[in-house]
């Protein structure tokens, strides 16, 4: 019996050094002078000085990044009306629907996903597009906001929604003065979680980008197919440095969304929860 304790921290730690040696080797590696990655070790900062603006990675990863922001606000704004309407009382069958729709979207495996929203967008006439492409990463991404989202709403008092509408608040100024505010950490942690899904959608982003559109995981794949670049290590590492701010930040976000459920926060009173 004790030796199984011994037996899952070893295993862990053999996990652990799978998933993270051969990324902290790409990491160190982009410092190497050497284009080759081989030994002895040289520091040089000259495969970070040719990202430059006119570098095709750098180009992909605008892209990426113009991208994620459209997809993250869709999501936003979608996801969040699609929230509220979920939490009204009424057609429980088209709320299960729903629900197993968004949840099917998270767990069938990427590439049928992928394949299936190809087809969509081949029956619509849209084919390999700009739009399929903001659509189907949309789509892909929706989930997550909305999965954020219902939960903080789910938890929300609503003595306080009918003390705002005895006070003579409409719907939306309802929404507005009173829902958004208590949401408000929710949604921005969903947002950021749509962002960083469609970033590193690569599946996607393959089968729906059109011919001269290129995001940085699919220039990324093109570009290792003949071999791996330094500057390729250089762009990943400074990507894999944004994202872990960015997964820091919806930590934070999660954490305070987590305290206003518990009435603990700045924006909980104590009350909400009884």
């Amino acid at each position: 019996m004790r030796s199984r304790p011994a037996l899952l921290t070893i295993w862990t730690v053999v996990i652990i050094v799978v998933l993270y040696v051969p990324i902290l080797a790409m990491m160190v590696m982009s410092f190497n002078d050497s284009r080759f990655g081989t030994l002895p070790f040289e520091f040089t900062l000259k495969w970070y000085a040719e990202l430059t603006p006119t570098n095709p990675l750098i180009q992909a990863t605008y892209t990426s990044i113009q991208l994620s922001i459209l997809v993250a606000g869709t999501c936003v704004v979608v996801g969040t009306l699609l929230s509220l309407w979920l939490a009204r009382p009424g057609t429980p069958w088209l709320r299960n629907a729903v629900n197993s729709s968004l949840l099917a979207t998270v767990t069938i495996p990427i590439l049928i996903l992928s394949v299936a929203i190809l087809g969509i967008a081949n029956r619509l006439g849209l084919g390999q597009s700009v739009t399929s492409l903001w659509l189907g990463c949309t789509v892909v991404s929706l989930p997550y906001v909305v999965f954020v989202v219902s939960a903080r709403i789910a938890s929300l008092d609503p003595a306080l929604l009918n003390a705002s509408r005895s006070l003579g608040f409409g719907p939306f100024q309802t929404f507005l003065r009173v829902t958004l505010p208590l949401i408000r950490s929710a949604v921005l942690a969903g947002a950021l979680m749509a962002f960083v899904t469609c970033f590193n959608n690569f599946a996607v982003q393959l089968f729906l980008a059109p011919l001269g559109v290129q995001t940085l995981p699919v220039n990324i794949y093109a570009q290792t197919r003949v071999g791996i670049s330094p500057d390729i290590n250089a762009v990943s590492t400074l990507t894999i440095l944004v994202l872990i701010i960015l997964v820091v930040v919806l930590q934070i976000l999660s954490g305070n969304a987590a305290k206003v459920v518990s009435g603990t926060g700045p924006s909980g009173t104590g009350k909400e929860t009884r």
